[in-house]
């Protein structure tokens, strides 16, 4: 993940052993979903880049879910 802190976008590189639909969701520090969306990750490197422009600036976690809701990454995002 990069750059944290991120401007205008954040770019995802992630790796994957298997085939896996993802939830990724961007959360304020209340706990609310500010970005969602689903991802088919694909065996080996997958890279995705989440536009960030419209939130307001803050610290967000990043969190990535599988089908099952099994709790993949979590990870502090920096938005300026």
């Amino acid at each position: 993940m990069y750059p944290n802190p991120a401007g205008s976008s954040l770019q995802l590189n992630i790796t994957s052993g298997i085939e896996n639909l993802v939830q990724i969701s961007l959360l304020d520090a209340t706990g609310r979903r500010m970005i969602q969306t689903a991802f088919l990750l694909e065996t080996g490197t997958n890279d995705l880049q989440l536009q960030l422009g419209a939130l307001p600036p803050g610290a967000y976690l990043l969190r990535i879910v599988d089908v099952s809701g099994r709790v993949l990454w979590v990870e502090e995002v920096l938005h300026f």
